[in-house]
């Protein structure tokens, strides 16, 4: 028998961002990525890593809030971040 209703929850849109800009501005900084992972509270570097190395994200409140907070620790403008421009 074959299932016809899709299995989990229907994916949420995803949010594009300014790579590689964004990448870049981010090895620029000079900032290990462990210890920036640490001062942002995030709970592991390959979280940062995840979310600095993405083309897209789920737009997610909590991928949003991690990425402006990334945006701020290295200088980027939290306005260039997405490629859509809205906040």
């Amino acid at each position: 028998m074959r299932r016809t209703k899709p299995h989990g929850p229907p994916a949420r849109p995803r949010r594009y961002l300014n790579q590689p800009t964004f990448y870049d501005t981010f090895r620029a900084s000079g900032r290990p990525s462990w210890l920036l992972a640490v001062q942002l509270g995030l709970t592991h570097p390959t979280v940062l890593s995840g979310l600095v190395c993405a083309d897209s994200v789920p737009d997610t409140p909590i991928n949003i809030e991690r990425l402006e907070r990334i945006a701020d620790a290295i200088g980027f403008d939290r306005s260039q971040l997405f490629l859509d421009g809205a906040q």
